[in-house]
């Protein structure tokens, strides 16, 4: 990384030092961390850290 990049990457992961410049993106990379999976399929319940995730997933069920 740059040191141009270094003010944009505010947000420091507390667990690995992982850097990054909004908070939200922050949040969901501490799902690595703790497991956390808060979408859930509505039609197998599989769950997922990322809702483009699931919205991938519930294209498979559409398929069958």
């Amino acid at each position: 990384m740059n040191s141009s990049n270094k003010g944009h990457m505010r947000y420091a992961c507390e667990v690995c030092q992982r850097r990054f410049s909004r908070p939200s993106h922050m949040e969901q990379h501490m799902r690595i961390h703790t497991g956390d999976k808060p979408y859930q399929c509505a039609v197998c319940q599989q769950r997922f850290t990322l809702k483009h995730h699931l919205k991938g997933h519930q294209i498979r069920h559409l398929q069958m």
